[in-house]
C-alpha cells in the first residue's frame, strides 16, 4: 500500500512533520514518489536482510534527488526534514509488515544521515 501524507496525519511519528511537509508539497510528493517505488520497497527490505538500516539502500536516493536536496540542505528546515524523511522510512516499513526492533544503525555513505532506525520481519 503505497505511503500518504494521510499516513503521517494517522500516526504519532508522522503528525509532528506534517505542517512541513504539507508546505511543501512537490518537496513530500517526491519523497512519497521515492519511497513507494517498488526498487525502493526492495531496497528497504533486502537492507534489512543484510543488517542495515533500511534507509541506509536508498539513501542515495534520496540525496541524489534534485528536488529533496535543497530540503536536505536547508539551514531552517533541513533537520526537521531529515527527521521527516526519517520517520517516512519507519512508516514504509511498518506499512510493509516489519516492527521496529528497538535498535539503530549506521547509514553509512550519506552525507545527511548518520544511523537510522532498525527493523525485523
Amino acid at each position: 500500500m503505497p505511503l500518504t501524507l494521510a499516513d503521517f496525519k494517522a500516526s504519532r511519528f508522522g503528525e509532528p512533520h506534517l505542517a512541513l511537509l504539507t508546505a511543501h508539497p512537490s518537496i513530500s510528493a517526491r519523497l512519497l514518489q521515492i519511497l513507494n517505488d517498488p526498487i525502493n520497497e526492495d531496497r528497504m527490505v533486502r537492507a534489512e536482510a543484510r543488517d542495515l538500516p533500511a534507509l541506509a539502500w536508498v539513501v542515495g536516493v534520496i540525496e541524489a534527488d534534485s528536488v529533496l536536496i535543497a530540503a536536505l540542505k536547508s539551514p531552517t528546515s533541513g533537520k526537521e526534514f531529515r527527521l521527516a524523511v526519517a520517520v517516512a522510512v519507519k512508516l514504509k516499513m511498518l506499512s510493509l509488515g516489519w516492527s521496529t526492533n528497538g535498535r539503530k544503525g549506521q547509514v553509512g555513505d550519506s552525507r545527511y544521515f548518520t544511523t537510522a532506525e532498525r527493523f525485523k520481519p
